[in-house]
């Protein structure tokens, strides 16, 4: 309930004394919010330790795993060749690659085909064409000269050609009529255009634009590309899934035979693609390996509007089939096969890229210690990085000239100065901490206890035997020297040693941290001692973080003494305070009105008779 309070009739100021009473009054309670608040930064404190052992427990539990121990490198005759990965054993292996894997695929070959050329009524003298290849434009010049015919003309041609765009890549050719035929080997689109006024171009036989350019336009329409506007086309496409018949109208555009295509790729296997570079398509079938095959047809009459389209497509007689293959390779003489250019024989995954042609490729994999060193080196460190984080805390003292601060206090203090308070006031939270004193002690003993019966004369097996230490108290020269490292059991490593131990028995090494017994009779000491240490880490780590789990928080469960609870307690008692420091204020309130009333009527009483003694 809300009480107004007025005060200061008597002008004595009972408001500024009742408040430094509250004030002594508030102690305990600002003791008690103090403690909560330690309570509350111990859950914190112990959550960040919490994290820390998580980490250790999935690093433990992916290193207890075999297969994380399945590190090789391997070396191979020719990389060029074969190379190698996935390896889980060590050994040497001879690889001859007999095919490649491909798959079908059916390109369009267009060629420029002229009229009959008129080489003679060419005046003598340089005649220049421009020559597009691939999207790059490039000015042809010959020279003609009196008694040229079309086969020197076709040679000077392709001179000029070899030293405009690399040899081979575009060749002329010239049939039994003399008439002059250009075509790419490389795929890429050609046109010829005219060189300004120059009538070489129309001399050569290509004055018909329609025949200066083996690029296709997407939007074209069929008709436009056979010269027939009036019969539909047909052909038809077989690939691994079947067979489709296709009747195309003369007025459907070239991209729309494409999509006609596809929309059929799953009864056929088939795919339709337009290539924007080489502007040429092209049938894909959708399967790798020798599984895949395109073939097209379109009638026995070669004079079929199918025929034509197809031709005029890029598709001749000669090009209306592909067939995919698989890769072929004989590992440790066993014949293999792939539908792509990845071999696997015996967990091995070879990654073939090119024949061999007889001389087989060696293959030699073997441990890869640099990889295990590092897996050991990173558990090391973050094993000491974790002992280092609270074993710190363990050892850090109590800062006792922290007092408890009031809320007006917090409210009235500078933000660096609470930061510092804070700081200080969370020192020694944690120390000697039961829980946190117990894992680094297990911790340590794990680490000195060995692995039993995994050597070969079945003896115990220890990491000390390895180069894996707790820290030393001896320094470099023998002296003895303080080390938090060696007083809170970090580990060390003795590199060369461990190094050495994974050259000459790495079986022994891996089999120390992985070891699990199969036999589940066994007495449960012995079955313990049979468990290698990243099982026995795991299993640590993981009580370890239940443990403290329950300090943070055990609601629920039987005999609760978690801070949590502690903290839900100090709660209740807080209130019930804040009620009774209520109830001491209101109280201080009435007696200080009742004393300033008292005062007030004695003031009444003296002025009264001051007054009938002046007029005496």
């Amino acid at each position: 309930m809300s009480v107004n309070r007025i005060t200061g009739f008597s002008g004595f100021d009972s408001e500024s004394l009742i408040q430094k009473m509250m004030t002594a009054e508030r102690a305990p309670l600002n003791k008690l919010k103090f403690k909560k608040q330690k309570m509350t930064w111990q859950q914190d404190i112990y959550r960040e330790i919490n994290k820390s052992f998580k980490s250790l427990e999935d690093m433990t539990r992916s290193m207890s795993l075999s297969s994380s121990w399945n590190k090789f490198k391997t070396v191979s005759s020719d990389e060029s060749s074969v190379s190698v990965s996935g390896t889980t054993a060590s050994g040497t292996h001879k690889v001859e690659v007999l095919q490649l894997a491909s798959t079908a695929k059916l390109e369009a070959k267009r060629e420029l085909s002229g009229d009959t050329p008129d080489i003679g009524s060419l005046t003598p003298g340089s005649h220049s064409i421009v020559v597009e290849l691939g999207g790059v434009s490039k000015q042809i010049t010959i020279d003609v000269e009196n008694g040229d015919d079309p086969a020197k003309i076709k040679d000077k041609l392709q001179a000029v050609f070899d030293k405009a765009f690399g040899q081979g890549n575009i060749s002329v050719s010239m049939d039994a009529s003399n008439k002059l035929e250009f075509q790419t080997t490389n795929g890429a689109a050609l046109t010829l255009k005219p060189f300004g006024s120059d009538d070489l171009i129309d001399k050569l036989g290509f004055s018909n634009p329609a025949n200066r350019s083996t690029s296709l336009d997407p939007l074209a329409t069929v008709g436009s590309l056979t010269g027939d506007s009036s019969n539909p086309v047909t052909f038809t496409i077989i690939g691994k899934n079947g067979s489709k018949e296709f009747t195309i109208d003369p007025s459907d555009s070239l991209e729309t035979v494409m999509a006609k295509v596809n929309a059929e790729g799953a009864a056929t296997g088939v795919r339709m693609n337009y290539d924007a570079v080489a502007k040429k398509f092209t049938f894909t079938s959708m399967y790798a390996g020798a599984e895949g095959k395109v073939e097209i047809t379109a009638g026995n009459n070669p004079s079929d509007p199918g025929n034509k389209f197809l031709e005029r497509l890029g598709f001749s007689l000669a090009n209306r089939g592909a067939y995919g293959t698989d890769t072929i390779a004989v590992i440790d003489g066993t014949s293999v096969s792939s539908t792509n250019n990845s071999v696997v024989k015996d967990g091995i995954t070879y990654d073939v890229r090119k024949v061999t042609n007889g001389t087989p490729v060696t293959i030699k994999a073997e441990r890869d210690v640099d990889a295990l060193v590092k897996q050991i080196t990173d558990f090391v460190n973050k094993y000491n990085e974790a002992i280092e984080g609270f074993s710190s805390k363990l050892r850090e003292k109590v800062n006792r000239k922290i007092l408890p601060m009031s809320d007006e206090d917090r409210k009235n203090i500078k933000e660096a100065d609470l930061k510092l308070w804070e700081a200080e006031a969370k020192k020694g939270l944690l120390r000697s901490d039961d829980i946190l004193s117990k894992a680094l002690g297990d911790m340590r003993m794990t680490v000195y206890s060995g692995v039993k019966g995994i050597r070969a004369d079945g003896k115990d097996a220890y990491l000390s035997s390895i180069g894996i230490t707790t820290a030393s108290f001896t320094g470099e020269s023998g002296e003895v020297i303080k080390s938090k490292a060696a007083m809170d059991g970090m580990l060390a490593i003795d590199e060369k040693k461990l190094r050495k131990a994974l050259e000459e028995n790495p079986e022994q090494v891996i089999s120390m941290f992985t070891n699990y017994p199969t036999d589940k009779s066994l007495p449960e000491k012995e079955y313990e001692a049979q468990k290698g240490l990243m099982h026995r880490f795991k299993d640590l780590f993981g009580a370890i973080q239940k443990e403290i789990s329950a300090r943070i928080d055990n609601t629920g469960k039987v005999n609760d003494s978690s801070l949590e609870k502690q903290i839900r307690d100090m709660n209740n008692r807080m209130e019930d305070m804040e009620a009774k420091l209520l109830r001491k204020e209101d109280q201080y309130y009435r007696r200080f009105a009742q004393m300033e009333k008292a005062m007030s009527q004695g003031s009444s009483q003296s002025s009264w008779i001051a007054a009938q003694l002046g007029r005496m």
